[in-house]
């Protein structure tokens, strides 16, 4: 088995871990997350003692695997490019007869896809995404998908997303386009709201409601500039409503923080595994109205708190304007008032810094110094 050889010769994975992850790590303690921006120590890498195994977990997402897993997450690989990857880079010789890789193998993009039959369409219909909605974005399903065991395939550029909502590792990509945003080509050319969603999912399910949404693949992944200034000449407001649980809360709070033009929608789930992104909104029995409700109550909380910000500065012309005290003067003209900025301009080698050194000499000398000196 191509596992138990890389297993072997890999102290049973450690050396894969320290490999690809960049920062040094002990065994049993928590550190930041290599797979994801992670500002609290979240990730650990252990060895179980009942296999002898170096396994990892991401508590903020809960993953979790070896490290043939890990290499899988971290580039984007299925089982068997994993495998080949680690090999090349450790030496390992992996004889092919060893192994007929579990799990999913490499389709032909072309012939292997397949439209979904009843039983899959019925898996999407219990989030309200319609058949039209899944023939826009184009989801195919592969052709060993099952009632038991469905698989769907996003087109992703030049590459393909495999989705399997009841499998352990639910995504893995056949091939990745770094650059692809789900759901940017089926938006229209103008309209009033855009929303950044957490993942494919959630941009159908808002599509069955009306909206125009677009992913990234990761919450954690950056919002490009370029992409924000397209969409601002496209809509109106720019929405972010990604999880409701702790990882989607943090992305969202960084990426508005970041982005001063995002709106922040905070979902109204309980942030667990079954109840916290928007396509689950929906199958709890919400409607496209509450959704409008909900938008409407974040836009107005984001520019209320705006205005908050701004009302400290705004002028009162009901209130007298106390006359700055002068604590500089030439020639009986104020050049410099308590409480104010000031600033010295002119051109290079004018003398600004020696004025600023005798202003300031000035202001600090005691007081029966003779300051015109």
């Amino acid at each position: 088995m191509w596992s138990d050889k890389i297993m072997e010769e890999t102290s049973q994975g450690l050396e894969v871990f320290r490999k690809y992850i960049p920062t040094d790590f002990k065994l049993g303690q928590a550190f930041k997350s290599p797979l994801r921006e992670d500002k609290h120590p979240s990730f650990n890498v252990y060895r179980d003692e009942g296999s002898g195994k170096c396994l990892f977990k991401d508590f903020a997402r809960d993953l979790q695997g070896d490290a043939i897993e890990f290499v899988k997450l971290k580039y984007g690989l299925d089982f068997s490019n994993a495998c080949q990857k680690i090999a090349q880079d450790f030496h390992i010789t992996l004889n092919s007869s060893q192994e007929s890789p579990k799990p999913t193998p490499v389709v032909d993009q072309e012939l292997a896809l397949r439209p979904l039959n009843v039983a899959e369409l019925d898996y999407w219909d219990q989030f309200s995404i319609t058949h039209e909605i899944l023939d826009k974005y184009g989801v195919k399903a592969l052709p060993y998908s099952s009632e038991n065991s469905p698989a769907f395939a996003y087109p992703y550029g030049m590459g393909i997303k495999v989705y399997r909502p009841l499998h352990k590792s639910r995504f893995f990509f056949l091939e990745k386009d770094e650059d692809f945003v789900f759901g940017f080509d089926q938006l229209p050319n103008k309209g009033l709201y855009l929303i950044f969603a957490a993942g494919e999912k959630d941009v159908m399910a808002l599509a069955s409601q009306g909206y125009h949404a677009v992913t990234l693949n990761s919450e954690i992944a950056e919002i490009p500039n370029e992409l924000l200034s397209k969409l601002r000449k496209r809509f109106k407001y720019l929405l972010v409503c990604y999880d409701a649980d702790t990882a989607g809360k943090s992305a969202t709070r960084k990426h508005c923080r970041k982005h001063a033009e995002l709106i922040p929608v905070s979902l109204p789930l309980a942030g667990t595994k079954q109840s916290k992104d928007v396509s689950e909104y929906f199958w709890a029995g919400r409607t496209s109205e509450d959704f409008a409700q909900l938008i409407k109550g974040s836009i107005h909380k984001y520019y209320e708190q705006s205005m908050m910000v701004l009302r400290e500065n705004m002028f009162d012309f009901n209130k007298d304007v106390v006359e700055p005290v002068p604590v500089c003067t030439l020639d009986g003209q104020k050049m410099l008032t308590a409480g104010n900025l000031s600033v010295v301009a002119g051109k290079a080698k004018s003398g600004k810094s020696a004025l600023c050194q005798s202003v300031i000499s000035g202001a600090i000398a005691n007081e029966d110094i003779d300051k015109d000196n």
